[in-house]
């Protein structure tokens, strides 16, 4: 059983550096694993250790190409796919595929407790993942149980994982419908999780298939300004929502009523009318946040999103 663990890094500082160092130490903690990190032009030194677990892979991005994580994750899955970057009984025994961002990391036995509960029936598995703000005060763990909110703000996209088999028909259908040239669509900034996700469950529904919902966090998405999604100008952000709802066929009303109840106020505000909050109640107190206990990454209070 190997599971091979793509990280897309464009290093431009020593900030980055650092995270991505924590990142490929949380990836080499876990059993069975291949971590393929796929250095998208970096201009520094990654500084990574030495692992027989670990393979890196330069490339160089070409004049005008778009700034996006997608293209190095292709690149990364590719060759967990193809072998290339696999020993012949790794390559024979890869079970899994999975992905962390650079300024991510996973959570002990990430990939043993995706792994285990993945199956022909259930090919795709994903969990809660925890929204670190600050390491010194704990996390967030967000994750809606409901799969019908997949495609609306809530959903964790990154703490996915897919079995080998199902991830090689995943990129012949999105070659076939969306004429992609990866998993991952080239020519989303920001957004191309969300997009791979759509993908994925609109594949399972033609394959007749299911996808497996843990409730342990096995990601830890840390938030700080340097993120591309940080970066990334609410303009962008909107025209690359459009762009993906448009492909999968969302209706517009889904886009704009979900992320306005996710980022309900939890009072509903003084100035909220009575009726509007009699109405909006229910779904607040269905979405806000709740205390979780025995966590073991938790260091004060972490709350969930359901």
């Amino acid at each position: 059983m190997t599971y091979g663990v793509v990280i897309p890094v464009h290093a431009a500082d020593d900030g980055r550096v650092g995270y991505l160092q924590q990142s490929v130490r949380s990836v080499l903690a876990q059993p069975d694993c291949v971590a393929v990190v796929v250095d998208d032009g970096s201009p520094k030194d990654l500084c990574l250790p030495s692992s027989p677990n670990l393979r890196i892979v330069r490339r160089e991005k070409a004049e005008g190409e778009l700034k996006t994580a997608s293209i190095a994750l292709n690149t990364g899955i590719d060759m967990l796919l193809s072998g290339e970057v696999l020993t012949g009984a790794e390559r024979d025994d890869l079970t899994a595929v999975c992905y962390v961002h650079s300024d991510d990391y996973l959570t002990d036995n990430s990939l043993t407790n995706r792994g285990t509960v993945l199956s022909d029936a259930s090919p795709f598995v994903y969990s809660p993942m925890l929204l670190i703000k600050n390491e010194h005060q704990g996390g967030i763990m967000m994750g809606n149980k409901n799969p019908a909110f997949f495609s609306f703000r809530g959903f964790p996209h990154h703490a996915s994982m897919w079995s080998a088999s199902f991830l090689r028909q995943l990129r012949t259908y999105v070659q076939e419908k969306y004429d992609q040239d990866g998993v991952f669509d080239r020519n989303i900034f920001a957004g191309e999780d969300r997009d791979v996700t759509l993908s994925t469950m609109e594949l399972l529904q033609t394959l007749d298939k299911t996808q497996h919902v843990l409730d342990m966090p096995t990601y830890c998405y840390r938030i700080h300004e340097a993120s591309i999604t940080g970066m990334n100008s609410l303009a962008s952000r909107k025209s690359d929502e459009k762009f993906i709802d448009k492909k999968h066929g969302i209706p517009t009303l889904s886009r704009i009523v979900y992320p306005f109840l996710a980022d309900l106020p939890w009072s509903l505000g003084a100035r909220c009318p009575e009726i509007v909050k009699k109405l909006l109640r229910p779904v607040r107190d269905g979405l806000r946040r709740k205390p979780i206990s025995e966590n073991p990454i938790q260091q004060t209070e972490i709350e969930t999103i359901l």
